[in-house]
C-alpha cells in the first residue's frame, strides 16, 4: 500500500517516477505532468493524463482511459474500458481496445492496432 501511495504522489507533485520494481498497480491515477512507464502499468479506475504519457512496457487500462495530451506507446496496450484520446496518440505496439475508443485529435498507429468498437474523428485503427 506505501508503494501505491508514493507513486501516486509521485506523479500528483508532476515528478517523473522511476521505480525500481518493474510492477505498479494504481487505482485511480489522475497525473497532470509526465508519465512514463518502463514496465507494467495497470489501471483499474480513472486513468486521466493532461500532459505527456509514454509507456515502453505492458499498459492494461480496466476502467476510463483518457489523454488531453501527447500519448504514445511503444509496448502493448489494452484497454477494456473507455479509451479517449483528445490530444495527439500514437502506439508504435500493439494497441488493442475492447470497448469504446473515441478520438478527437489526430490519432496513428504504426503497429497492430485492433479497435472494436470505434467512433469520432480522425480515427486510424489500421496499421499505417
Amino acid at each position: 500500500m506505501l508503494h501505491i501511495k508514493a507513486i501516486f504522489l509521485c506523479h500528483v507533485k508532476n515528478k517523473l517516477c522511476l521505480e525500481k520494481t518493474k510492477n505498479f498497480f494504481v487505482y485511480g491515477l489522475k497525473n497532470f505532468g509526465v508519465c512514463t512507464c518502463f514496465g507494467v502499468c495497470m489501471c483499474f479506475g480513472v486513468c486521466t493524463c493532461f500532459g505527456i504519457c509514454t509507456s515502453f512496457g505492458v499498459c492494461t487500462c480496466f476502467g476510463v482511459c483518457m489523454c488531453f495530451g501527447i500519448c504514445t506507446c511503444f509496448g502493448i496496450c489494452t484497454c477494456f474500458g473507455v479509451c479517449t484520446c483528445f490530444g495527439v496518440c500514437m502506439c508504435f505496439g500493439i494497441c488493442k481496445c475492447f470497448g469504446v475508443c473515441m478520438c478527437f485529435g489526430v490519432c496513428k498507429c504504426f503497429g497492430v492496432c485492433t479497435c472494436f468498437v470505434s467512433r469520432g474523428h480522425h480515427l486510424d485503427c489500421k496499421p499505417v
